[in-house]
């Protein structure tokens, strides 16, 4: 405490996304190119690091939500199916004629639906399972960042990292040409300043 940021401890993943917008003097270094090269001579073994997140920019894709909503609509249609093969197989009784007997293309209809119900079920119960460990999981994830998880989604969460590892591995290629003209990037590292709104 006693200055600008109190008592701040670390960073939002979201704030990483910054750093290709805050420049050193000459307008060209930005903290992501000092960043790079700082990685590159220091622990080049980790300039490899979007490897092990490559399933990031998938997983921003995912529409939680959306998905949770066609679970709903599903699990519904299953219990709709339900009733409605019970009023099939015990039909009310309308005449006195009415025959109790169910036809053999009847019961055939029965024993195939009932069965693909009983999958379709089992099935949803499945995924339904893997929904509710995704979004456990990812509270905790969440929470490890600093995060609130009832406020930051997943899709937020994972595309600023996909963008992070993009601006990354550019800041890296124009690191690596900067260092063949000659630019002394580590030495020119950017010390403060607001980002660039137009990068």
């Amino acid at each position: 405490s006693g200055h600008q940021l109190g008592d701040a401890a670390g960073f939002s993943i979201e704030s990483v996304l910054m750093l290709s917008g805050i420049k050193a003097g000459n307008k060209k270094i930005t903290l992501m190119h000092y960043l790079a090269a700082l990685v590159a001579t220091k622990e080049p073994q980790l300039l490899d690091f979007a490897l092990d997140l490559k399933g990031c920019k998938e997983a921003a894709l995912i529409p939680v939500d959306g998905l949770k909503v066609e679970l709903r609509q599903l699990n519904k249609c299953c219990d709709e199916l339900e009733e409605t093969l019970l009023d099939i197989a015990i039909p009310k009784k309308e005449t006195k004629d009415s025959s109790s007997e169910l036809s053999s293309s009847t019961s055939t209809f029965l024993h195939i639906m009932s069965e693909f119900r009983s999958q379709a079920r089992e099935e949803l119960e499945e995924v339904q399972a893997k929904v509710d460990l995704m979004e456990e999981r990812f509270k905790s994830l969440a929470k490890y960042f600093g995060e609130d998880p009832a406020t930051f989604s997943a899709s937020d969460f994972f595309g600023n990292v996909n963008t992070f590892i993009e601006q990354f591995e550019r800041s890296v290629k124009e690191m690596r040409q900067m260092q063949k003209d000659g630019v002394n990037i580590v030495g020119s590292a950017p010390t403060g300043g607001t980002p660039d709104s137009k990068k």
